[in-house]
């Protein structure tokens, strides 16, 4: 802020201004938008890393932590104390699908053990029609 009406100043006097006038809004303008920069956090939470994308699905990407993370949320594969507001799409994917793929599998089991059941009444059927 000192840099800037210091600026300011230099500019006014190279230009040969004789008056320098700061609105009355001026202060509340500057409140406002101070108000809505995020503050700066110091501190050592830093990462890096490197990836590249194989086709439409797979990549591959390697993460190196440096420091410890006191403001940044942990990875997703750290275990950590279970407050995480990400979830775990992978794993909510697979078992919905191995679900699915269970209930599949006994659905045709029940539907083979229908056909083969109907396959005996018919048996069934012709044999009692013969005697």
């Amino acid at each position: 802020m000192k840099v800037t009406v210091f600026i300011v100043v230099i500019l006014c006097c190279i230009l040969g201004t004789k008056a320098f006038i700061v609105p009355d809004e001026l202060p509340s303008l500057l409140s406002v938008v101070y108000s809505n920069i995020p503050t700066i956090k110091k501190g050592t939470d830093s990462r890096l890393g490197w990836g590249f994308r194989l086709g439409d699905r797979a990549d591959f990407q390697v993460m190196v932590e440096l420091g410890p993370q006191t403001n940044t949320q942990p990875l997703a594969n750290q275990g950590g104390d279970g407050n995480t507001n990400k979830r775990n799409a992978l794993n909510n994917l697979a078992n919905r699908l191995y679900a699915q793929r269970q209930h599949e599998k006994k659905m045709k089991e029940k539907k083979k053990i229908e056909e083969e059941r109907k396959k005996t009444e018919k048996t069934e059927d012709k044999v009692y029609s013969v005697i």
